[in-house]
């Protein structure tokens, strides 16, 4: 696929369970690599997700060269107080949203594992259920986390028109009132209008994910956008 003149070669998406496997087997990375006849890399979103998490596995692969600008990125935040945890407990994990596709609860790290921390989840284990009632009472601040997200975006945006390389930022439910800036590299592509149609909810208890026909709307969005740029 080329836009506006850059040659690209590789879907990434990057975000939480909304653009994950969550009890679906195509998600709308899935439809949408098939579409623009791209590669579609996974392992960038994840069930549980937290914007640390795409930061860092976006920046980290930025760094080493991993990801380029024959990549497409399609970053989709979450809640702003979503955080990701080392701990020196290793404890067995699953898969959260798809036992086959989705990606681990507890990610391995080092000598320990990677834990996923977000208001009202209370952990799996005894020893990090007291962190995490602590860490949610006691040190969480809206305007804090807020301004820790702008200043973060705003380096990565700027990274990313520096090294030329063709990004979408979803803008979901989660998106709140926070500018995503577009620039000559970087675009926003809302779809919110989404949230009010009920045929595309998970089920009928769930509408904060997406069933197949919902994955393949998205994905339809987001091509629609990138062929018109």
């Amino acid at each position: 696929m080329v836009i506006r003149g850059q040659e690209i070669k590789n879907l990434i998406v990057a975000g939480c369970s909304y653009s994950s496997y969550t009890e679906v087997d195509s998600n709308y990375s899935t439809f949408l690599s098939n579409n623009l006849k791209l590669n579609n890399i996974d392992g960038y979103n994840a069930g549980c997700g937290s914007n640390q998490r795409i930061w860092r596995k976006i920046i980290t692969d930025i760094r080493s060269g991993k990801i380029n600008s024959s990549d497409l990125l399609v970053i989709q935040y979450t809640e702003n107080t979503r955080k990701e945890i080392w701990s020196k407990h290793h404890f067995k994990t699953y898969n959260v949203g798809n036992v086959v596709k989705g990606t681990p609860m507890r990610e391995q790290y080092g000598d320990g594992q990677l834990i996923k921390f977000k208001l009202g989840f209370e952990g799996d284990h005894k020893e990090e259920e007291e962190l995490f009632r602590l860490f949610e009472n006691n040190f969480i601040d809206e305007e804090y986390e807020k301004e820790i997200f702008e200043n973060t975006h705003f380096t990565l945006i700027k990274t990313i028109d520096s090294l030329k390389i063709r990004t979408v930022f979803l803008n979901t439910r989660y998106k709140w009132d926070i500018d995503l800036y577009d620039s000559k590299f970087c675009h926003n592509v809302d779809v919110r209008d989404l949230l009010n149609d009920k045929s595309i909810c998970l089920s009928d208890d769930d509408c904060h994910h997406l069933n197949e026909r919902g994955h393949e709307k998205v994905a339809g969005i987001i091509e629609k956008y990138l062929k018109e740029i």
